[in-house]
């Protein structure tokens, strides 16, 4: 697509074309880890949810397999080697708890289907749907790191 001189104006590095602004690729990758930062934050509140959620679970129905585990990734995780090393742990026991949601849902764990198992259910979709959004973003950001390498 080709834009007439007037369509194009330069802004500080960043160029706009016929009204879309465009990063150049250095800004990129700054933005997406911001995102990333962002989706982290996201991602420890919807386990804090999680949490509340399968302790009430929990007293509500003494008697079932209690729910998994998943642990909050630190508050100033560093978004190389931290992530590397925490992620994978914490991607596992996200799917674990979407086990634990499956296992009840299919009639293969016994728990009192209420507000209670509601409010739980959500609370895993929740943290799911947020790994998923920081699987897809640690895969764009690794594509634009190799864009931007020299």
């Amino acid at each position: 697509m080709s834009c007439s001189l007037e369509e194009t104006v330069r802004l500080g590095g960043a160029v706009r074309h016929g009204g879309a602004h465009i990063l150049k690729p250095e800004e990129r990758f700054v933005a997406m880890r911001v995102r990333l930062r962002l989706l982290f934050t996201s991602f420890n509140k919807a386990i804090a949810e999680y949490v509340l959620a399968r302790l009430e679970l929990s007293l509500v129905n003494p008697e079932s397999v209690t729910a998994p585990l998943v642990a909050r990734l630190g508050a100033y995780l560093p978004l190389d080697e931290g992530l590397r090393d925490t992620w994978p742990r914490a991607h596992a026991q996200v799917r674990e708890a979407q086990a634990y949601v499956g296992a009840v849902e299919r009639g293969e764990l016994s728990v009192r289907r209420d507000e209670v198992w509601e409010r739980f259910a959500f609370s895993v979709r929740q943290m799911a749907q947020y790994a998923s959004g920081i699987d897809w973003l640690q895969t764009s950001i690794r594509s634009k790191r190799d864009d931007v390498s020299p």
